[in-house]
């Protein structure tokens, strides 16, 4: 229904927002109004388990994990995942999240980064990625996931491998990266 709010001068009716919609305040000062901050638009879960090795090699290794529909250009993106990682040497590897819409994540104008330093240990030991982020100007449409590695200081020899398999470490099935994004209008 309808509600009455004090403006500071006089006692003003608000008309009932429409569905969905929840009582915002905009600040010391100003009216109140209906609509939809916070509100969930859509939830996404994406998961790849395709083992992917970055060789010894300076260059950033991607896996695309998937695709999703954003639904409105203003909303917000908090994302979720875990990214498991297995290196052969000790020290630690550089972890790349990005989200964006070209077939080329390096070269991607409309992207967000994400870097987070996995500490491995020598002897194929498994180690991951844990992400929660959040992005913000991401264009509605379809936008992909990227998760890449890149090896601790762009020089040779840091080989490692995203979802690694038992053919990594004995002790392992095949493991998969896995996000969950939520889309929330601001």
């Amino acid at each position: 229904g309808d509600i009455l709010y004090y403006n500071g001068t006089d006692w003003v009716r608000l008309g009932a927002g429409t569905s969905g919609q929840a009582l915002l305040t905009q600040g010391t000062g100003a009216n109140p109004i209906w609509g939809t901050s916070g509100k969930v638009l859509a939830v996404h879960f994406l998961s790849n388990n395709t083992r992917t090795s970055l060789s010894s090699a300076v260059n950033l290794t991607w896996l695309t994990v998937g695709s999703f529909t954003k639904t409105n250009a203003s909303s917000d993106l908090y994302v979720q995942g875990v990214v498991p990682e297995v290196g052969t040497n000790a020290d630690a590897l550089g972890c790349w999240l990005q989200i964006g819409t070209n077939s080329d994540p390096g070269d991607n104008q409309d992207v967000h980064k994400g870097i987070v330093r996995n500490p491995t240990e020598t002897s194929n030991h498994t180690g991951g990625t844990i992400y929660n982020m959040k992005f913000t100007g991401i264009g509605a449409g379809s936008q992909t996931v990227y998760v890449g590695q890149n090896n601790r200081d762009n020089s040779s020899d840091q080989p490692a491998v995203i979802n690694p398999n038992n053919s990594d470490e004995g002790r392992l099935q095949q493991t998969a990266s896995q996000f969950t994004i939520w889309e929330i209008a601001t």
